[in-house]
């Protein structure tokens, strides 16, 4: 795994974080992080240069130079119900931007996908607007039936359609 080194506010010295706190401020750093690493992703798949948008923009994280290509970015890194994966706060970029990408930084083999505004918002959502797919990707087996699992197939098909490589 990486790591990054961060230099703290002198009244941090000598504070010894808990293992819950050091978690803590991990996580806060991922969609940050993830904004940084859509850069070469997004440069890479429309053969274009990427910017940052500017912190906390409405509506994107990053854009191309030439405007053309608008990219929010969402990340998750825990599951939000046994073997489901949930992105949420995406739902009033609907007509913003031109693409959702999503990092899946729960798996250990963490994955990524571009997906286009109009295909995004036309998936499933559940009632609170969040977009779920199953962390298994389909592989994953119903016990019962002993058959593949179909949790979330809409969206993990779409998922899977637009999936890039890292």
């Amino acid at each position: 795994m990486a790591s990054i080194t961060l230099p703290l506010p002198d009244a941090f010295n000598g504070y010894r974080f808990t293992k819950e706190q050091k978690r803590r401020l991990s996580l806060s750093l991922l969609p940050d992080l993830a904004e940084v690493l859509s850069l070469s992703i997004c440069e890479k798949y429309f053969k274009c240069k990427f910017v940052l948008g500017a912190y906390n923009s409405k509506g994107y994280d990053i854009v191309s130079e030439d405007g053309k290509y608008v990219v929010e970015v969402k990340q998750t890194s825990r599951l939000k119900q046994e073997n489901i994966l949930r992105i949420q706060n995406v739902w009033h970029k609907k007509d913003i931007c031109t693409h959702i990408l999503v990092f899946d930084f729960y798996n250990t083999s963490n994955r990524c996908s571009i997906i286009p505004n109009g295909e995004f918002f036309n998936s499933d959502f559940d009632k609170g607007k969040h977009w779920l797919w199953d962390a298994e990707y389909g592989k994953g087996m119903l016990p019962k039936w002993n058959r593949p699992s179909k949790r979330c197939n809409e969206n993990t098909q779409l998922f899977l359609k637009y999936e890039v490589e890292l």
